[in-house]
């Protein structure tokens, strides 16, 4: 007689775990009509390693950095492959919508009880860098797979956080309906020029390249989405 009951007991169990994964399974299948909620799914993007390189010329650079980390503090962070710190004099950022304080700034040379408002630095602005001579940046850091930029009506001041050149109109479809105007301040041919570019209209941009900053205009705020 007990094991008659330890056999039924055995069995109720196996029964109600079976019961449980068929459940389990139903609602990944069907969570709306068991439960009344939504199951989430999480997808884990890998992120490669990658080794950052951009050129900064001595004087103004519309520059950005496409793999930083910002675990670096912006005093120690605009490093060379010896991971010394490059000569400049001044780090800009520009904060669109905030009409209080629309630029953050560093200087280096400031003694270290002076307040500054730039922390770090991050793959979804542009930066102007002010450089007293040429150097590389250099980091070793990671390929976002994708990287989200809010956009604010009016100009931003932007980064290009990918290693993969694109087709300035390919690369700005998601927000074609809603910018006017696009503008990169570089060298070519080794002078340091305004290039610009309007879509559907004329234009001295082509593509945009890692390392460089980009204006834009905006005529309404917009969400862009780099996954290239």
């Amino acid at each position: 007689m007990v094991k008659n009951k330890a056999k039924i007991s055995i069995i109720s169990i196996i029964i109600v775990l079976c019961l449980t994964m068929f459940s389990f399974y139903i609602a990944e299948d069907l969570p709306n009509l068991l439960t009344g909620r939504t199951i989430t799914r999480v997808n884990i993007l890998e992120t490669p390693p990658a080794d950052c390189e951009v050129h900064l010329a001595e004087g103004l650079n519309l520059a950005s950095f496409y793999c930083e980390t910002g675990e670096r503090h912006v005093s120690n962070a605009l490093t060379d492959e010896n991971n010394t710190v490059l000569n400049y004099t001044a780090i800009f950022r520009f904060n669109p919508g905030d009409e209080e304080n629309p630029w953050s700034s560093y200087n280096p040379n400031l003694p270290n009880w002076t307040i500054q408002n730039l922390n770090n630095l991050n793959r979804r602005y542009g930066y102007w860098i002010k450089m007293e001579e040429p150097g590389m940046y250099f980091r070793e850091g990671f390929d976002f797979p994708q990287t989200t930029i809010n956009l604010r009506r009016g100009w931003n001041l932007i980064g290009y956080p990918t290693s993969t050149e694109r087709d300035i109109e390919d690369a700005l479809s998601q927000i074609s309906a809603t910018y006017t105007r696009v503008e990169a301040y570089t060298e070519v041919d080794g002078t340091k020029t305004w290039l610009y570019h309007v879509p559907g209209g004329p234009s001295t941009i082509e593509n945009m390249t890692p390392g460089l900053g980009y204006w834009v205009y905006m005529e309404q705020d917009a969400t862009l989405l780099i996954n290239w």
